[in-house]
């Protein structure tokens, strides 16, 4: 709205030189026309310069916003994907990634194999240790896992308290 309004006074200010060269025009004045005719270009120039550099700024100042809403999105995306804890993936990604693969396979009957693992006997690391070592005992452990998996497309998520799957695409049972 402060460019519209900008727009509107400075376009007055054109229409009101616009008038004086009309009436100098009417007024048969060499003099007054050409001072006139003077004035409006000086100000039309003026005018169309600062028009062009607001609307520079303006689109500056909306790439800023957008990059910014866009850094946003991505960590917004990012923490609805992961794990706040253990930054694995978590149950909504891993059941988005089985839904793909699934399709994958129904298309190219590439294998892909899935990995269920738990922790034993987590619980006692709690009660025995308290929540900061169990949270330590989960961290290390998806450390762990994704230095084993760390080939391209394999993917860790944590589906539960103590429990993970790993998906692992273009491999086969033996394999797994």
């Amino acid at each position: 709205s402060e460019d519209a309004k900008y727009a509107q006074v400075h376009d007055e200010e054109i229409k009101q030189n616009l008038f004086q060269l009309r009436e100098a025009v009417e007024a048969n004045s060499i003099e007054d026309l050409r001072s006139k005719a003077r004035e409006f270009i000086d100000n039309y120039i003026s005018h169309q310069f600062k028009k062009d550099k607001e609307r520079e700024q303006t689109l500056q100042k909306v790439e800023s916003s957008l990059t910014s809403v866009r850094k946003k999105l991505v960590e917004v995306n990012h923490n609805m994907r992961v794990d706040h804890l253990t930054q694995a993936f978590n149950r909504m990604s891993f059941d988005e990634q089985v839904k793909k693969h699934y399709h994958l396979f129904e298309l190219s009957k590439t294998p892909v194999s899935l990995l269920s693992l738990d922790i034993d006997f987590f619980k006692k690391i709690n009660d025995s240790y308290g929540h900061d070592m169990g949270d330590y005992v989960l961290k290390e452990c998806v450390k762990l896992l994704k230095e084993i998996c760390c080939h391209e497309g394999e993917f860790v998520a944590r589906v539960g308290g103590e429990e993970f799957i790993i998906i692992l695409p273009d491999c086969k049972i033996d394999n797994a």
